[in-house]
């Protein structure tokens, strides 16, 4: 109804509060750690539910935004924050999606073309794509060492939409989660949990020994921003993060 009064913004509202609840409605657990057996398993089912539910509100919240970011008139009607939320948590779904199905060089890509995370000074810049100006994040900018950066990025959260803050703390379990199983797939050894010392044998590469060190320092820089933003992640959460790296 909202589309047929040429409300747009009120449908990108909605979009955007589809989107989040996606991602908050996520499973705690990445593909690395167990979720337990039998325990809990009533309690599972009805998360799951409401988890395949909100994604496949997701899905369709994501293919009206794509109808929408090829008409201009449509765009103007929009605010400026509500594109920037939807942008950025259309990609965090699709990263979810990639982390969940095991693509993790996929996940991480997706990640980084969120503009959500300042990881920029590992990674390079996102990079642009087909439309993307249309839901652009805005950028911390700036140089400096990661400690500043993290700084900087902290103080810019004060102008996140709310919608896209609520899932900053699955976003780093997923983050982590995600860097975690490329280690271990780079080191040779399997598995996704807590990274173990590097053990390269006779055989090994200087190229997985480098990208294993730059998964290392890209973990430090997701727990150094959540570091920054401890008020917002729970201490379960923070405490699940530093095991991980």
């Amino acid at each position: 109804l909202f589309d047929l009064s040429m409300e747009y913004d009120e449908v990108v509202g909605i979009l955007v509060r589809q989107l989040s609840e996606a991602i908050a409605t996520r499973r705690k657990a990445g593909p690395s750690e167990a979720l337990g057996a039998a325990a809990g398993a009533g309690a599972a089912a009805v998360t799951g539910a409401a988890e395949t539910a909100a994604q496949a509100a997701a899905a369709r919240a994501a293919e009206v935004l794509d109808y929408y970011a090829g008409r201009p008139a449509v765009l103007a009607r929009v605010s400026e924050g509500r594109r920037q939320a939807a942008h950025v948590l259309a990609r965090l779904n699709r990263f979810a999606d990639e982390h969940d199905a095991g693509r993790l060089e996929a996940a991480l890509e997706a990640l980084r073309s969120t503009g959500l995370l300042p990881l920029e000074q590992a990674l390079g810049p996102a990079p642009t794509s087909p439309g993307s100006s249309a839901f652009a994040p805005t950028s911390p900018g700036g140089g400096g060492s990661m400690s500043v950066v993290a700084t900087r990025w902290a103080d810019g959260l004060a102008r996140l939409d709310p919608a896209v803050a609520r899932c900053l703390p699955q976003v780093f379990l997923l983050a982590m989660s995600t860097l975690s199983g490329l280690y271990h797939g780079a080191q040779g050894g399997g598995g996704g949990g807590a990274a173990s010392p590097v053990r390269l044998g006779a055989g090994g590469s200087r190229q997985a020994a480098a990208r294993q060190a730059e998964l290392r320092a890209l973990a430090r820089d997701v727990v150094l921003c959540a570091g920054t933003v401890q008020y917002r992640v729970p201490a379960d959460v923070y405490a699940r993060l530093t095991r991980l790296e």
